[in-house]
């Protein structure tokens, strides 16, 4: 499955995935290795369960990378557009 962060808290390894398809499920994550933050595209395995264990969790795209990709134009056009004076 694939799926997007909405709330991770590390501390407890608990959160809310939404899924491609707008499901969202709490979950547990299986490992504390996964540094995750709101945003971030993951693929995992889901293991029925209140709440639901996440296993074999990869991520795909950290929500960062795509924000600067995303927005990347718009702000070199700001750069070209606006001199800051010392």
């Amino acid at each position: 499955m694939t799926g997007t962060i909405r709330f991770y808290l590390p501390k407890t390894r608990q959160g809310i995935v939404q899924t491609e398809d707008g499901h969202d499920l709490l979950f547990l994550l299986s490992r504390d290795d996964l540094d995750l933050q709101g945003g971030d595209v993951v693929d995992f395995q889901a293991v029925p369960g209140r709440p639901m264990v996440l296993q074999d969790m990869t991520v795909r795209r950290r929500w960062a990378e795509a924000l600067v990709n995303e927005f990347r134009p718009l702000v070199n056009e700001f750069h070209n557009t606006v001199r800051i004076r010392a």
